[in-house]
């Protein structure tokens, strides 16, 4: 990248691999990019059907998370999924969560805030790379490392405390903030809690230490925990429990100790996150000379329907391939073709190549895929 242009021209060998490289994956959250094109935006409004589907779900009697305060009385005292995502500008941070009653008494400036009904993001503001080491605890440094405690029933109104890491935090309130923070049911505060909030990251450079913030960027590994507080007794100013999603041993001193958080969030590409487009496989050809029989196994899309495509050479791109059928139903998987032509008297020898796609909810899948749905 040069002045802003992406030179993607690709000459393998050079700057592209020509031989594949085995390997093992490890699950990373997803902290979804927000890219505007793949996934739009969620807004605040009470509402989590619009963040894109990936969480993790924090549950007090799982060995997965550890309880580090107090104590819950089963799962549905207090449990639920939290969500992460990012873009240029801003993170975004959402939660749904199962709770028995909502209660939180202090107001957001108030430095107890944790004490009521919160969910907390710990979350370092860096990229991560395998063999750089997490920060030391205590440690105060340009790459921030981030408590942010969000009031569960604020409202809209603000609702963010945010910690600095490091041996003394700096407390900040960010002001420009777009916030969706209350009852599953308005009014009904056994009904389970939802926070959604948009916090620029301009919002966060309260600290010179970490001024200018860093933007994170597709490809970042971000070392992170979450948790959930909890008090259930109308009036309480006092936090009755707290649960981890790092299990580790001092999880609840995660915030002053980077070391426990053992998890990370993974900003991929948001290509990597849509479900690969449906596509037929095992397509074979019976040759009849004068007809071929093009086989396939269909894709198990409900509702979908199947197009065939021809050329005198193999096909890596259906629009430029003659189409020979369209709407064959799905669980027929045959197609006939006769080897007619347009050109007086026939007779010529062909040689012919087919593929076949999927047509669901009225999007054709192009995509050719070598052997299996083209031959």
């Amino acid at each position: 990248v040069s002045d802003g242009v992406e030179n993607k021209a690709v000459t393998a060998g050079a700057n592209a691999t020509v031989d594949g490289e085995d390997g093992a994956t490890t699950w990373g959250l997803a902290m979804v990019w927000y890219d505007g094109s793949v996934f739009d935006p969620p807004v605040p409004d009470g509402d989590m059907e619009d963040w894109a589907d990936f969480s993790v779900f924090i549950d007090p009697t799982s060995p997965d998370n550890k309880v580090v305060n107090g104590e819950f009385d089963d799962a549905d005292d207090c449990s639920g999924y939290m969500y992460l995502g990012s873009d240029d500008e801003a993170l975004y941070l959402g939660a749904d969560i199962d709770d028995d009653r909502l209660e939180n008494n202090y107001p957001v400036t108030d430095g107890s805030m944790w004490k009521g009904d919160v969910v907390e993001y710990y979350l370092g503001i860096y990229d991560k790379r395998p063999s750089v080491p997490i920060h030391d605890d205590g440690m105060a440094c340009p790459e921030p490392d981030f408590q942010i405690d969000i009031k569960s029933n604020a409202g809209t109104d603000l609702c963010v405390i945010i910690y600095t890491g490091g041996s003394v935090p700096t407390q900040g309130h960010p002001t420009a903030t777009t916030q969706w923070c209350n009852s599953r049911i308005e009014g009904d505060l056994t009904s389970g809690r939802i926070s959604e909030v948009i916090i620029p990251y301009s919002d966060m450079e309260w600290d010179p230490l970490v001024t200018p913030m860093p933007r994170p960027k597709i490809g970042w590994i971000l070392p992170c925990n979450l948790m959930i507080s909890d008090t259930d007794t109308p009036g309480s100013t006092a936090r009755e429990a707290q649960v981890s999603w790092s299990n580790a041993e001092a999880a609840g001193s995660s915030w002053n100790l980077p070391s426990v958080w053992k998890h990370q969030v993974v900003i991929y590409d948001p290509k990597q996150l849509v479900p690969a487009a449906p596509q037929v496989t095992d397509i074979s050809v019976t040759n009849n000379n004068t007809i071929h029989v093009i086989n396939w196994t269909d894709a198990g899309v409900a509702g979908g329907t199947y197009n065939v495509y021809m050329s005198d050479s193999p096909i890596t791109n259906v629009d430029a391939a003659y189409l020979i059928g369209t709407g064959i139903a799905a669980g027929e998987g045959v197609y006939e073709y006769q080897l007619y032509t347009p050109v007086a008297p026939g007779g010529d020898d062909v040689t012919c190549y087919y593929a076949v796609t999927v047509v669901s909810d009225g999007v054709e899948n192009k995509a050719v895929t070598a052997g299996a749905n083209a031959t």
